[in-house]
């Protein structure tokens, strides 16, 4: 596994892990995997743990150019972005640094995986999506990166 991982096995909810520090390669496929999502057209909400994120310049320079050029389809069809991340320091940062991106959808960032997903369900209800309450293997994988799944 590369430090970044997107599935869609529970769809509507896609589920992205930031397990590691990433290289601007793994960067950039995140960026081409989740563009080629929003532009498919189908509604979804997504649930992101960050255990590991490289917050490098061009990684911010990227992720802000990527969140232009997505704007359109990425409001179209995401209903909502839970990130979550056991770092109080790191969601503080974090959300400060979307804030000033301008995010195209609901999203906020939480300490658990059973907060974030309670917003992602919240969000996905408002568009018609049916989101699962809990996800075992999210839990899983939340645990094994350090994440609490729930409070």
């Amino acid at each position: 596994l590369g430090s970044i991982v997107v599935t869609d096995r529970f769809w509507p909810l896609v589920v992205c892990a930031f397990m590691k520090p990433q290289t601007d390669a793994e960067l950039d496929a995140y960026f081409d995997d989740m563009e080629r999502l929003y532009r498919a057209g189908r509604p979804f909400v997504t649930l992101t743990l960050l255990a590991g994120f490289r917050a490098s310049r061009r990684a911010i320079v990227g992720a802000a150019k990527w969140l232009h050029r997505v704007k359109e389809p990425m409001h179209d069809t995401c209903a909502g972005v839970a990130i979550v991340s056991s770092s109080m320091k790191f969601r503080f940062a974090f959300r400060q640094t979307l804030m000033l991106v301008s995010m195209p959808t609901p999203f906020d960032v939480f300490g658990t995986v059973a907060e974030g997903l309670a917003f992602a369900r919240r969000h996905g209800v408002e568009r018609g999506l049916e989101v699962p309450r809990t996800v075992p293997e999210v839990d899983d994988l939340a645990r094994s990166l350090g994440i609490k799944s729930a409070a």
